[in-house]
C-alpha cells in the first residue's frame, strides 16, 4: 500500500477523529471505524500508520518531534507513567479509557521543527 504520504493536516484531523471515537466507545485504537480493511496492519487511506498513531506517523517515531504536547517534561513522551496515553493503554476500565481518550483528543497537535 503506502502509495502516498499523509499531510500534517490530514494526520491532525484523523488523530482527532480517532480519539473522539474512542472517547465515546472506550474501544482500542485497532477498533477505529476509519481504518482501511486489512488483516493485521492498520492502514489509513493506503498508508501504514506506525503504532496505530498519527502522531508517531508525523514524527517518524522520533519522540522529540512528537506533535503532541503531553503536558509533562519535554524529555518524556506518551509512554511516561503520568501521560494520558500511558494511562489509557493500561486502564482496564471502559469509563477511564473514555476519559483518557477525550484528554488525548483535546491535546494540541502542533508542528515541530525538524531535529538536526
Amino acid at each position: 500500500m503506502d502509495n502516498r504520504e499523509l499531510t500534517f493536516e490530514e494526520c491532525a484531523s484523523a488523530h482527532y477523529r480517532l480519539w473522539d471515537e474512542l472517547s465515546r466507545t472506550g474501544g482500542s485504537t485497532r477498533s477505529w471505524s476509519e481504518w482501511d480493511k486489512t488483516d493485521y496492519d492498520r492502514y489509513y487511506q493506503g498508508v501504514l500508520i506506525t503504532n496505530n498513531c498519527f502522531a508517531c506517523y508525523v514524527c517518524n517515531v522520533d519522540c522529540k518531534r512528537c506533535p503532541i504536547d503531553w503536558g509533562i517534561k519535554k524529555s518524556m513522551n506518551c509512554m511516561h507513567f503520568g501521560a494520558p496515553c500511558y494511562r489509557w493503554i493500561f486502564s482496564q476500565n471502559v469509563e477511564e479509557k473514555k476519559k483518557y481518550a477525550a484528554i488525548i483528543r483535546d491535546l494540541p497537535f502542533v508542528k515541530r521543527r525538524k531535529s538536526i
